[in-house]
């Protein structure tokens, strides 16, 4: 579905994607209150998460109407996506909010600033969510001087 794509891109969770409306996005950010923990987060709309955003409607539409309410009903979706794409791997829609960390520490290596998209008040949850790139491990054991 977009919404697991537009997840990918934004890093946010299902219950937040749910009551993301239109007029939540201007000049190019999204401004929510995370469901969750009740903090306010402002992500920029990259051209890979404005992708997957259906048409617009009114300011107050929201983004993704039609998406199940049952966590349930759509994580048995993606799992049926996962298994006709030969993933073996466990998919879930939490899986995008992980993809979302993993890509965005990949490419920023920041994770300070990961942290703060999640929305994460502690640096050690947001560790949890990355996996240490191979070559990010390669770059950090290359800088090391070579002693003479």
């Amino acid at each position: 579905s977009n919404a697991f794509l537009f997840s990918c891109f934004t890093g946010l969770r299902i219950c937040d994607v749910r009551r993301v409306k239109y007029s939540d996005m201007h000049e190019g950010v999204l401004e929510v209150v995370m469901q969750k923990t009740k903090k306010p987060i402002v992500i920029p709309l990259t051209p890979n998460a404005l992708r997957f955003l259906p048409p617009k409607k009114t300011g107050e539409s929201l983004v993704f109407p039609s998406l199940p309410k049952q966590s349930g009903h759509l994580n048995r979706i993606l799992k049926r996506w996962a298994k006709d794409a030969l993933i073996r791997k466990r998919v879930t829609f939490h899986t995008a909010r992980r993809t979302f960390a993993t890509i965005t520490m990949e490419y920023s290596a920041n994770i300070y600033t990961v942290s703060q998209l999640l929305g994460h008040s502690r640096l050690n949850t947001t560790l949890l969510y990355v996996n240490c790139a191979l070559g990010e491990k390669k770059k950090a054991v290359e800088s090391v001087p070579v002693i003479a």
